[in-house]
């Protein structure tokens, strides 16, 4: 599915459309740009969540992983800074404990491939390309094992 948002407010109603769909056990691969739109989107699937604090969410780019609680939890990592498959347990990365929320990882495609070693539930593939300074194109695609 494209969806083109012209605003951060269009952006935010796109995630919350996908979280409104999500499930126990799904995860959300988020790809874009710096400045895409990234943690606009994340705030929206927290809010389609039933998060109710959906506008604290911060990207966790020095963090790593933020946890958010609701009836079902939102667990929020960002790839961008780690260097190595290995940095995975010490950022909290264990699809056991993972498995009760949905798990949305920022520049997860650095590691798609072993990511699908990890988790064997509904994962989507999230793309936002900024086409100008409001206007973003977002392409959601729904992917079972394959990446």
């Amino acid at each position: 599915m494209r969806i083109i948002s012209n605003s951060e407010e269009e952006t935010f109603a796109a995630g919350e459309q996908l979280g409104k769909k999500l499930s126990r056990g799904n995860v959300v691969l988020l790809t874009g740009d710096l400045g895409a739109g990234k943690t606009r989107f994340v705030k929206g699937i927290a809010r389609g969540l039933g998060i109710r604090e959906w506008w604290k969410i911060r990207s966790p780019t020095f963090s790593f992983r933020q946890s958010y609680t609701g009836e079902i939890p939102l667990y929020h990592f960002d790839f961008y800074r780690l260097k190595d498959i290995y940095d995975f347990e010490t950022i909290g990365i264990d699809p056991l404990d993972l498995e009760g929320g949905v798990v949305v990882i920022e520049w997860g495609e650095k590691y798609a491939q072993q990511l699908k070693n990890f988790f064997d539930k509904k994962i989507y593939s999230v793309k936002i390309e900024i086409l100008d300074e409001n206007r973003r194109m977002i392409e959601i695609t729904e992917e079972m094992e394959e990446f």
